[in-house]
């Protein structure tokens, strides 16, 4: 399991690059030897545009790397709270545990980090108000 083109590309920000490679069918759910995908690195080294571009491009959200973390998981870690409310809006498994976590006792997302909590429920309210927002265009 080595880094691919778009493990480096997602390394570096290189989001033109890894544009072509992923319009060219580059497996972008790809692993590396600590079975991270490219999402996994580009969140970890901020880069939110690379993040969009992999979730445009449907990647599997809920891979765990060896720490069983998901991208989310890396974004909440970090305080990447932009690119942890694009994942949640993608859509991911909340019951995913990393290992880490799960030893220290902390069972789901939500415990894994006082931010987690956070961008959580700022997202939760986010998408209430637009439903809401929605449903009052639909009734009107």
């Amino acid at each position: 399991k080595q880094m691919n083109c778009l493990h480096y590309a997602a390394l570096h920000g290189y989001e033109d690059i890894a544009r072509v490679l992923v319009d060219a069918g580059i497996h972008a759910e790809a692993v590396n030897h600590q079975n991270a995908s490219a999402m996994h690195i580009a969140v970890l080294h901020n880069f939110p545009a690379l993040v969009k571009l992999l979730i445009d491009a449907e990647c599997d959200l809920d891979i765990p790397d060896n720490r069983q973390q998901t991208a989310l998981h890396i974004a909440a870690e970090h305080g990447r709270q932009d690119i942890a409310e694009m994942i949640l809006i993608a859509g991911v498994n909340l019951k995913l545990i990393d290992k880490v976590n799960f030893l220290n006792g902390q069972t789901d997302l939500r415990g894994l980090h006082r931010t987690a909590n956070l961008f959580y429920f700022q997202l939760q309210e986010k998408v209430s108000a637009r439903k809401r927002c929605i449903f009052s265009l639909i009734s009107s």
